[in-house]
């Protein structure tokens, strides 16, 4: 659907002549959706294929933000877009208009569609990459962006490409997932899961095939959407999932239908680039500046912490922390301008809610790194326990319950007060969700929450079920166990608890998810069991009746998501 069109049926909309239920669709499928608690407002959700942005459309997204006067951050998703909030109804034209004029776009990040292609934010770079998955997720992204075959599915699609031997874009939780692998000989394929998936009954992809060659990697994507668009659910949206069609059939027939699928649709051969971001002068040797900073502790941290060393030697990617995954106009300028002057432009997003600036020559880390900080964007320990990814909840999510946002300030603040500098600590990951749909992914890292409400009396108690031991790993990912449910506000201090619980009876060298699965959940909640319960004295004495980050009494305010 073009923007035109949509400009057609919105003044439609605006005129009176359909109704907001027969709207509704049509303005998710171009990437618009209700802001929470403002009627008169939306938030647009723009795609970046492998998490891709340029200097020139995060200026325009800067402009965008300060011209129509949106919300001060912009937030990164799970899946490498950007959202904007607040837009007002007779602003929105004028923005998805900028959005194109810019290059982007906003359209399928809604609806029965395939959602933005998630690529590992290091491909192309990653010193233990099979090959660069770059051109590939490129091609599929580009190939059923506006494809009208595949614009009424079901549900929505979410497929992830990934080239290294580490899990990085969680390809075991999507509904098509992409792996690359060489074998003994070095030739190149794709091994291709399907059927993953979080919410409420969380599912891990299978494998449907173990050796896909590259010509056969679009045949194949699009027999699978096409078995979907067939035989998906579309009477029961709670069920149209694909991965509810691949438990009705069974793994077996489904692959038997794809496979059949796929010779009917051989003519569609392609063949990607296989040379995509080799930079002239890829070799360049660091003059040794990295060692000139060795006595500045903050600096090492980072270093340490935020500096991915390219397999192409004497350039490195430099993760830049977005707390909360949010940025503010000036910060989208500050990073335009820095990755033109330190990385050629070349910037992606991630799937933790972060940037990262590719091709930096690694004797550019100091001048880099004073840059950064000059701006207060050189924060320490990227892709670590510091790092909380959330879901944007209830501050523009119609169906969250809780408040992600003022439970990751809350659960850092809990941290830097020097649990995040103790080196045991550093890997454990921390995500959070405000409700059992998972856009936080709560369920795939070490410790995760999803918000949900609890009635004690008069009173509604936010409220976040508490899950531990899961990880990301191909077909060895696990889920999470959910261990015990917490009053919001008491949720700092389980967590801490687990923390110096862990840090007290770890065995040398293990890991946290090696340690829950060593004692068994029961054991990890005996420490904070006695914070699960609470009394009508206790609700008023501790104000569970408040949301983190709120002052007001909680009330629980949802309608059905729009996602």
């Amino acid at each position: 659907m073009s923007l035109d069109v949509f400009h057609k049926q919105f003044d439609a909309f605006l005129r009176g002549e359909i109704g907001e239920d027969e709207f509704k669709p049509l303005r998710t499928i171009q990437g618009v959706y209700s802001l929470r608690g403002e009627d008169h407002r939306y938030f647009i959700r723009i795609k970046l294929a492998a998490g891709i942005l340029v200097p020139d459309q995060m200026m325009a997204i800067a402009d965008m933000m300060d011209r129509f006067k949106l919300q001060a951050s912009a937030h990164i998703t799970t899946r490498q877009g950007i959202e904007i909030y607040g837009i007002r109804k007779e602003d929105l034209m004028s923005v998805l208009s900028r959005i194109e004029q810019a290059g982007l776009t906003s359209f399928a990040t809604g609806g029965g569609t395939v959602r933005g292609v998630t690529t590992c934010s290091l491909a192309g770079v990653a010193r233990n990459e099979a090959f660069d998955v770059t051109p590939y997720a490129l091609v599929i992204s580009n190939y059923f962006l506006r494809n009208p075959v595949f614009q009424k599915m079901p549900r929505k699609i979410k497929i992830a490409f990934e080239g290294c031997d580490e899990d990085h874009v969680k390809i075991s939780i999507q509904d098509i997932g992409i792996s690359a692998l060489t074998d003994s000989h070095g030739k190149k394929f794709f091994r291709v899961y399907v059927g993953g998936g979080l919410g409420s009954l969380p599912v891990l992809a299978q494998v449907l095939e173990d050796k896909t060659e590259l010509e056969l990697l679009l045949p194949t994507v699009k027999a699978i959407l096409r078995i979907f668009n067939e035989r998906g659910n579309r009477q029961n949206r709670s069920r149209a999932r694909l991965k509810y069609l691949i438990a009705d059939l069974g793994i077996d027939e489904f692959r038997r239908l794809v496979l059949e699928e796929r010779i009917r649709s051989l003519t569609s051969l392609f063949r990607a680039y296989e040379a995509w971001g080799e930079l002239p002068g890829a070799q360049k040797s660091p003059n040794g500046s990295v060692e000139s900073r060795r006595h500045d502790q903050k600096f090492n941290r980072w270093l340490a912490a935020n500096v991915y060393f390219q397999k192409q030697r004497g350039y490195a990617a430099v993760f830049v922390r977005c707390p909360l995954g949010n940025l503010t106009s000036t910060d989208f300028r500050v990073l335009a301008e820095i990755s033109r002057e330190f990385s050629g432009g070349n910037i992606r997003t991630t799937i933790s809610q972060n940037m990262i600036l590719r091709w930096v020559h690694e004797s550019d880390l100091v001048e880099l790194y004073d840059a950064l900080n000059r701006e207060g964007l050189a924060s320490c320990c990227a892709e670590q326990i510091t790092d909380i990814t959330r879901c944007a909840s209830a501050d523009a999510c119609l169906s969250a319950l809780t408040s992600c946002r003022g439970l990751a300030v809350a659960l850092e603040e809990m941290l830097s007060n020097g649990f995040g500098k103790i080196k045991e600590l550093a890997s454990i990951r921390v995500n959070v969700s405000g409700c059992p749909n998972s856009c936080g992914q709560h369920q795939m890292s070490d410790i995760g929450f999803h918000g949900l409400v609890k009635r004690a009396g008069e009173h509604s108690i936010p409220c976040y079920r508490m899950f531990v031991g899961g990880r990301a790993a191909k077909e060895n990912s696990r889920f999470g166990k959910f261990m015990i449910t917490l009053p919001a506000r008491r949720v700092p201090q389980g967590f801490k608890k687990v923390l110096e619980f862990f840090l007290k009876e770890q065995h040398v060298g293990e890991n946290f998810e090696d340690f829950v699965q060593r004692l068994g959940i029961e054991k990890v909640k005996s420490e904070i069991a006695t914070l699960e319960e609470f009394s009508s004295a206790d609700v008023a004495a501790e104000q569970l009746f408040k949301d983190l980050g709120s002052d007001v009494m909680y009330r629980v305010i949802t309608k059905r998501g729009e996602c």
